[in-house]
């Protein structure tokens, strides 16, 4: 499996610790659509000879927080969601690859979501995953996904961790629980001291796409996009300051299967009381 990690560089609507930030809506507008234009670019440059599959970082039509501008983040995202989305169609179509777009997404029932939208080859939605750990503020105006659906791909088993999610050990052992052979990981915060970690605990491939700060590089805990095999090993890393396609070859993703048995089999084994005492 090829795999094209789409590593964006934020403006400064993703300034949270700077408090005293306020925006009029018009340049909340601006600010959001320069990173949807941004991340378009990038997934118009991804070399569909060197990918077969796309990610994005975590919410690419981020419109700011809430407290920060008198516009609703609800009708930010809604404004402009068919033309993010139909523009990733567009672009999943023309290449012939699969995309999976991290976002925030509007639904019907008028709340918010921190999610992972998937298109196929053809440009079809298939698949969505909604964000189950909100971190900070963000329990404040999203509301929660319920479960890890697992994406049935032509590669293999996917499922999708986003941010925070990959944080708590229970998320990549929900997917190898069901069979996973890849996480897929949008995000504004990958660490590789728990990427690595939950790769190899559960003999699995993970893959985040990392934001890069617009005002420093990534640094401290914080790591570039990164692919990890099912041993821990760091198959490819992206560049800590600034925005880049990082291309990465997992080969057929399904070979981490006997590492994932063993540990699946070894620790039901242990829960289950079977053991001779």
């Amino acid at each position: 499996m090829k795999l094209a990690l789409i590593q964006e560089k934020q403006n400064r609507l993703y300034r949270f610790r700077e408090s005293e930030l306020r925006f009029e809506e018009a340049e909340v507008r601006m600010l959001q659509m320069e990173m949807i234009e941004q991340n378009l670019a990038l997934l118009r440059r991804v070399d569909e000879e060197r990918a077969q599959l796309a990610l994005t970082s975590e919410a690419i039509n981020f419109p700011g927080q809430p407290f920060r501008s008198a516009l609703s983040p609800y009708q930010a995202v809604k404004d402009t969601q068919e033309y993010l989305l139909s523009s990733c169609s567009e672009i999943a179509q023309k290449k012939g690859i699969c995309l999976a777009v991290g976002m925030f997404r509007a639904g019907k029932d008028q709340k918010l979501y921190n999610s992972a939208v998937v298109f196929d080859g053809q440009g079809k939605e298939i698949f969505s995953y909604d964000k189950n750990f909100l971190a900070g503020e963000e329990k404040e105006y999203l509301t929660p996904g319920r479960g890890f659906p697992v994406w049935q791909s032509e590669f293999g088993r996917i499922g999708i961790g986003i941010c925070w999610d990959m944080q708590f050990p229970e998320t990549a052992r929900s997917y190898a629980g069901q069979g996973a052979d890849l996480i897929l990981c949008p995000t504004w915060g990958w660490e590789e001291i728990y990427g690595r970690s939950r790769a190899y605990e559960n003999g699995i491939y993970v893959a985040s796409a990392m934001a890069v700060p617009a005002w420093k590089p990534i640094e401290g805990r914080r790591t570039p996009s990164q692919t990890v095999g099912p041993d821990g090993a760091v198959l490819a890393q992206g560049p800590a300051d600034r925005a880049e396609v990082v291309y990465s070859d997992l080969g057929d993703i399904r070979d981490c299967r006997e590492m994932r048995r063993l540990r699946m089999e070894d620790l039901e084994w242990r829960l289950s009381g079977k053991e001779n005492v």
